[in-house]
């Protein structure tokens, strides 16, 4: 469509695709070059939430700053 209004040649990926969310607009924190590292990165993320509304998030002790200190993981 945009190549029949301006002329203009682009792919799908130079459009829209997640290295321009990855790289420009924020949109994505992490990509994965295979479907396995991706659930992996998931499986990470997802462990630090909470089991319910009940439940804390999880608290990795840190060292150094006392401000920083059990610092909670987002």
């Amino acid at each position: 469509m945009l190549e029949l209004t301006n002329g203009q040649k682009i792919s799908p990926e130079e459009l829209g695709g997640v290295d321009v969310h990855n790289k420009h607009t924020g949109q994505i924190d992490k990509d994965g070059a295979t479907e396995d590292e991706c659930i992996e990165q998931l499986k990470r993320f997802f462990a630090y939430m909470p089991q319910n509304s009940e439940e804390r998030p999880a608290i990795k002790p840190t060292e150094g700053c006392f401000e920083k200190q059990n610092f909670i993981v987002r």
